[in-house]
């Protein structure tokens, strides 16, 4: 880990790798977090095999070069078109109001031969607290996906929708809104 790319008084506290499956490839992933002198608290995920990108992204985001957003399109590889039919999706939490809404209207964005992929639930670690995301996923015809991250599977199920809508950019760098008030923070 290297402290290069952090503004003064802010120190890097932790990074952390997870890779996300689809039908016959994997989208890896970085996170690093970083804590301020004044009980601050950042955190950037990239997609990349590069520990030091998700350092860069949460130094730019310290320094504002990086916004905040409340959702993530994943860059994706093109699939191999065999066994992308065979997929079944099983939510990865409970069934609620929340998450019931945000399946019908991700059901409503997907495209034509379109189905969803997967859904799965990462922590990422701040100093004092923990912030966990969640990942859902959806194949399509001739090797085609799309896959969004956010905070709550609700939330990412929406951010999905807005993927497939078109509403959402696919990037390669992504830095969550941290509200404690709103429960984001776990200790």
């Amino acid at each position: 880990m290297s402290q290069a790319e952090l503004p003064s008084g802010w120190t890097l506290s932790h990074t952390d790798r997870e890779v996300f499956s689809l039908p016959g490839a994997k989208v890896v992933t970085w996170a690093a977090a970083a804590a301020g002198g004044a009980g601050e608290a950042a955190l950037a995920v990239v997609a990349s095999d590069d520990e030091s990108d998700a350092v860069r992204a949460v130094g730019e985001c310290i320094s504002g070069r990086l916004m905040q957003t409340d959702g993530w399109a994943l860059p994706v590889p093109r699939l191999a078109s065999h066994g992308v039919a065979d997929t079944r999706f099983v939510l990865y939490g409970d069934r609620d109001a929340a998450v019931e809404d945000a399946l019908a209207d991700v059901d409503g964005s997907l495209p034509a031969g379109w189905t969803l992929y997967d859904s799965d639930r990462e922590k990422y670690r701040l100093v004092s607290a923990t912030v966990a995301v969640w990942v859902v996923s959806a194949v399509g015809p001739g090797g085609a996906a799309a896959m969004a991250m956010a905070i709550g599977e609700a939330a990412a199920l929406r951010q999905l929708g807005r993927t497939l809508r078109g509403e959402l950019h696919v990037t390669r760098r992504w830095a969550p809104i941290l509200d404690v008030g709103a429960g984001t923070l776990r200790s």
